[in-house]
């Protein structure tokens, strides 16, 4: 067994190899960026944010806070779409924009109402026409 070895990477030492990729991660999270946050999408898994939008406090000092489109109402639908029963069906959803400065919590939704509908007054999405009632919930936000 040969005690010299010589480890290599891509014709590198490998300690060199690992150095060289320690200070390039260090550097890229040193260097300046714009505002990315990690956020929870409604029924989804996260969305990455690439966005911020500028603010100014009482002493003038702009401030930057992060931006996320999130759920703000959407329906449940109860009753027959193609010919198939259909029992709390998730559809219809519609958006806001959020600003942020750190992070936001999303709140139990809100019952607005409910609508009913005739045969051929809704769609349903994979479904087709259908007939019953939907559920219109919204969501709130506390931001932080």
């Amino acid at each position: 067994m040969n005690a010299n070895f010589n480890h290599r990477a891509m014709g590198m030492p490998v300690v060199a190899l690992l150095l060289a990729l320690i200070a390039l991660f260090a550097a890229l999270s040193l260097s300046p960026q714009k505002a990315t946050a990690l956020t929870s999408s409604s029924f989804g898994g996260p969305s990455l944010v690439q966005s911020s939008v500028a603010e100014n406090d009482a002493q003038g000092v702009e401030r930057r806070l992060l931006y996320d489109d999130v759920v703000d109402t959407y329906r449940l639908f109860t009753g027959i779409a193609g010919g198939t029963f259909l029992q709390d069906y998730y559809f219809g959803e519609t958006t806001k924009g959020l600003a942020y400065r750190q992070y936001y919590v999303r709140k139990a939704p809100t019952l607005l109402g409910t609508v009913t509908y005739d045969f051929g007054q809704v769609y349903i999405p994979g479904y087709g026409s259908g007939s019953g009632y939907a559920e219109v919930w919204q969501y709130s936000y506390e931001v932080h």
